[in-house]
């Protein structure tokens, strides 16, 4: 299916399961159905758990349009494609391929663990140096690492490009280098504190020599419970 083919879902990124059933036109029951019996349809993270992405919505109207068009259920559709492996499914975009990194991806293996393809599909990717645009974009992602490990389940990137945890709330790239400015800044005040600490002691043990040096010309006698006796500063 071409992208101008392509139906006009709502422009964001997540949309509800009664959006989604009144825009293909079937109940919310079915919507939920299809989602049970296929792993077309794929839910968001934290306050968007109850939503789908958009990415996988287009897929499920991919399927219905290519169901109807065959006189077949949904599932056979989906089930028919999944029987050719070979076959990339490509709702709403482009067959056009991209290169990718194979310096990172150094065999089909690794290509394979990366973005769950078989093995088969990983050994074409890495022997000509190519894949689909979406695809090649994705292996891009994961040698970069720009996208978060699955341990980190409580903590996403929200749709406003803000990292976000899940219960607590989000906080901005911007926020983050502000914390940083601010912890650099602590850290230099500390050190001229410590500078400065440094060198009052040391004065002050010199005023303390000096003293000392005077009274014993004076013929006078240091107590060691006085507070001028020598060497009080740091004991």
């Amino acid at each position: 299916m071409t992208r101008s083919h392509c139906p006009k879902l709502p422009s964001v990124p997540y949309i509800r399961p009664v959006t989604v059933a009144k825009f293909i036109g079937v109940s919310s029951q079915q919507v939920l159905r299809w989602e049970k019996a296929t792993n077309i349809l794929r839910r968001g993270r934290g306050d968007n758990s109850k939503r789908f992405t958009r990415t996988s919505v287009e897929r499920l109207v991919y399927f219905h349009q290519k169901a109807t068009r065959e006189g077949i259920s949904l599932v056979s559709a989906w089930r028919s494609e999944q029987a050719e492996p070979q076959r990339a499914i490509e709702p709403c975009s482009t067959a056009m391929l991209s290169r990718i990194n194979t310096e990172h991806y150094f065999s089909a293996r690794s290509i394979a663990n990366a973005i769950g393809v078989n093995i088969r599909t990983a050994r074409r990717y890495r022997s000509t140096g190519k894949a689909p645009a979406p695809v090649a974009t994705l292996l891009d992602l994961v040698a970069r690492g720009r996208i978060l490990p699955d341990k980190w389940n409580h903590c996403f990137i929200n749709h406003r490009g803000n990292l976000e945890i899940y219960g607590v709330g989000e906080i901005s790239e911007g926020e983050i280098e502000t914390m940083r400015w601010q912890e650099s800044l602590h850290r230099q005040h500390i050190a001229l504190l410590e500078r400065k600490l440094s060198e009052a002691t040391k004065r002050i043990e010199l005023l303390e020599s000096t003293l000392s040096e005077l009274r014993a010309k004076n013929g006078e006698m240091g107590a060691a419970n006085d507070r001028d006796f020598v060497g009080r500063v740091g004991r």
